[in-house]
């Protein structure tokens, strides 16, 4: 029997790091649906709301950890997908809201000025 090398690594990304990266997330078949509701909802976003600050030079916010996101994926860079192991009711939250956001920022560009 091949043996496979299974170290785990823990490594500090932002949300930022995450999304950009050339990765596929794939959610397993044992894994629970989506079940956040509004509760959940509405929690996230407070906390987000909380960590940013008016000030006269704009807004500003503090680090906020969202939570680990747990992946099973080879180490090897050319493979780009991950399975979701723990993470994927704030990922897909994350994900939702950006893609919303995004085509409401594209209506607001082509609304006559």
């Amino acid at each position: 029997m091949n043996e496979k090398n299974t170290e785990l690594k823990a490594t500090p990304k932002s949300l930022d790091d995450v999304l950009r990266l050339q990765r596929k997330y794939v959610i397993p078949r044992f894994q629970r649906e989506f079940a956040w509701e509004t509760d959940e909802l509405a929690e996230l976003y407070d906390d987000l709301i909380d960590n940013i600050t008016y000030t006269q030079n704009g807004l500003s916010t503090n680090e906020y950890f969202i939570g680990s996101l747990v992946l099973v994926g080879d180490d090897d860079t050319s493979k780009i997908e991950r399975f979701i192991v723990d993470g994927q009711q704030r990922l897909t939250t994350f994900t939702i809201a950006f893609a919303v956001l995004a085509q409401k920022f594209k209506e607001i560009k082509e609304l006559p000025v």
